[in-house]
């Protein structure tokens, strides 16, 4: 293999693990603290609702799905939408929402169909 291919392929590889968006410059500490919810299934006979546990430090976000363990992070930027990456590498979960006050809350939805629903988690 040669040297660009291999340094393309680590690059690839190493933007996977990553496990946060990139920071914004806007981020607030504001939110900082620990976090709790759930998340609500609204289609889909094949995935479970799950308590969501987790916290903001620094203004980064890292919530644990309970129930597999798979984590969604991403930045407390309020009045703006959020932007969430997870880390499981069997399913593909797509997370948004938008926080204010002691509140985020958004929409789900695991491999783009497969089941859909909304979540919430609240400052604990």
């Amino acid at each position: 293999m040669g040297k660009a291919i291999f340094t393309a392929v680590v690059l690839v590889l190493l933007a996977a693990c990553q496990t946060a968006p990139d920071k914004p410059a806007n981020v607030s500490t504001a939110f900082d603290g620990t976090w709790v919810g759930e998340r609500i299934i609204e289609t889909g006979k094949r995935c479970s609702e799950t308590a969501i546990r987790g916290s903001i430090e620094e203004g980064l976000i890292e919530l644990t799905l309970v129930y597999n363990g798979t984590i969604v992070s991403g930045w407390a930027v309020e009045g703006e939408p959020l932007v969430f990456r997870e880390n499981n590498p069997d399913w593909r979960y797509v997370f948004e929402g938008s926080i204010s006050g002691d509140r985020i809350e958004g929409t789900w939805s695991v491999n783009e169909t497969l089941c859909t629903g909304n979540w919430y988690v609240e400052r604990s």
